[in-house]
């Protein structure tokens, strides 16, 4: 048998090294669900549904004409931004126990596959998990005024909630695809813009502002990390659009634009289908008035299809359900969309 090429052996090291340390990350998850199992089932009668501001995750596949419930974590009014690991084994998410009490909080994975399926695990405070490519670190926002009297901004942790640690000041970080940035929101500029954190190096620079500002959640990766998209705000009009890591703006591409005189407001981040060709957004309807003007109020989700020039946004359900709907992710297979609704 002729010897395998010194290239191919360290190849193959590599790749049994990385996949050694996943699982390794992955197994520490599956013991924190273990250890609070009995805490999930004592907590499992606490189902607050008929609780004003109750909000969930549902599921849906493209297609269908409603999703499906998912998952509500327990004793919480709302369990909120999903993002799926790389294995697909698990769905990380937000949730709190007032409606809209951002700084309580916390951050929970889900087992969705595997033996310990259906289980959860809470790994302290914090908002909008973002998975590294290996799943081996979860990247999250801390807002200002937690218990924890941290400083708000970007962090990152292991996987199992442990090593903590302060990256920058900036809110709605995504990780990217080869797992050496993390893209956030800046909140200290008027108007806001995106900012890239360097996680080899601690280097951050920022790109648009002035003439093309940001909405609020920022902006999210496409698949093979190239473009950027996220909801511009030029001339006082709002666009779906996308623009290369670099900020150069010969690359900002416009997919929609809201008319001026519309009674809608566009809400990201936009959520991009694995193969690139729909994007997945949360439009917030004004004229629909109930209850009270809460965060988010009377937001549902569209598709465009960014292929077609000129589209026009779908209704992703066959009609408008619910009171909000957000926080858009598509599993890595790109079969499935999995979002929060309060309905």
């Amino acid at each position: 048998m002729r010897p395998l090429p010194t290239a191919l052996i360290f190849t193959i090291l590599s790749l049994t090294a990385r996949t050694l340390a996943q699982e390794g990350a992955l197994e520490r998850i599956a013991s924190g669900l273990e250890r609070i199992e009995s805490l999930a089932a004592t907590a499992s009668h606490a189902d607050r549904h008929s609780e004003p501001g109750y909000r969930a995750l549902y599921k849906i596949h493209p297609g269908e004409p409603t999703a499906q419930f998912l998952y509500a974590a327990p004793g919480m009014i709302s369990t909120a931004t999903p993002e799926w690991s790389h294995c697909g084994k698990f769905l990380a998410f937000d949730a709190v126990e007032e409606v809209d009490h951002l700084r309580g909080s916390r951050i929970g994975v889900l087992a969705v596959e595997g033996p310990f399926k259906g289980k959860m695990t809470l790994l302290g405070y914090g908002n909008v998990p973002t998975w590294s490519p290996d799943d081996r670190q979860i990247a999250f926002l801390l807002n200002p005024g937690t218990p924890l009297q941290a400083p708000q901004g970007i962090w990152v942790m292991n996987a199992d909630g442990t090593s903590r640690r302060w990256l920058c000041s900036g809110s709605y970080p995504h990780w990217s695809p080869d797992g050496e940035t993390i893209l956030f929101k800046n909140i200290k500029v008027s108007p806001e813009n995106l900012g890239f954190f360097e996680l080899k190096t601690g280097k951050i620079r920022y790109i648009l502002g002035n003439d093309v500002g940001v909405e609020f959640a920022g902006g999210t990766w496409a698949p093979d990390g190239k473009s950027i998209f996220f909801i511009a705000h030029v001339n006082g009009q709002q666009q779906v659009a996308s623009i290369a890591p670099s900020g150069d703006r010969s690359t900002l591409r416009i997919f929609y634009t809201e008319p001026q005189d519309s009674h809608r407001t566009l809400a990201g981040p936009p959520a991009i289908s694995p193969d690139g060709k729909t994007v997945v957004f949360s439009i917030q309807d004004k004229h629909l008035h109930e209850r009270t003007e809460r965060l988010w109020l009377n937001s549902f989700l569209y598709t465009l299809s960014i292929q077609e020039p000129g589209a026009q946004p779908q209704l992703l359900e066959e009609h408008k359900i619910g009171m909000i709907n957000r926080g858009m992710k598509w599993s890595r297979d790109g079969k499935t969309l999995v979002f929060s609704s309060e309905r």
